[in-house]
């Protein structure tokens, strides 16, 4: 799980570096830099982030939010009942809390939204990490 997320936030870095010094006299917004982060990583969808997660697709469901839809390839017997959400929404949290790469969306108050089906496309579980939840 960790791989994905340093994977996934070394590319946002990126992107958001070229954005902000390639545009530093326009006003820059949380929707705006959403969207350009989402045209750069979207060709490489479905990427496999580690031996168990891929990343299927990156969505603009609303403003301010940026979702992340995953699926646990190897994992036959995943379930919303069988994991440990309060664990894994306070790792989400605080990776991204912790992740340099993501100072920019930080600061601009974005919504994270994570999104997991199993293997075959049935949903398990989502989070919303809200501003409220990575500035605590």
């Amino acid at each position: 799980m960790k791989k994905l997320f340093n994977r996934i936030f070394v590319t946002l870095y990126i992107v958001i570096s070229i954005f902000v010094f390639s545009n530093c006299s326009e006003k820059i917004t949380v929707d705006r830099l959403i969207e350009q982060t989402i045209a750069i990583n979207k060709p490489q969808c479905p990427m496999a982030i580690d031996k168990d997660t891929r990343l299927d697709s990156l969505k603009h469901p609303q403003e301010g939010t940026i979702e992340y839809f995953y699926t646990l390839v190897n994992n036959s017997d995943v379930n919303s009942a069988n994991i440990n959400n309060f664990a894994l929404e306070n790792y989400l949290i605080n990776n991204i809390k912790n992740n340099a790469e993501l100072k920019s969306l930080r600061r601009l108050n974005a919504t994270f939204k994570m999104t997991y089906f199993d293997k075959n496309g049935v949903f398990l579980f989502s989070f919303d990490i809200t501003p409220e939840k990575y500035n605590r």
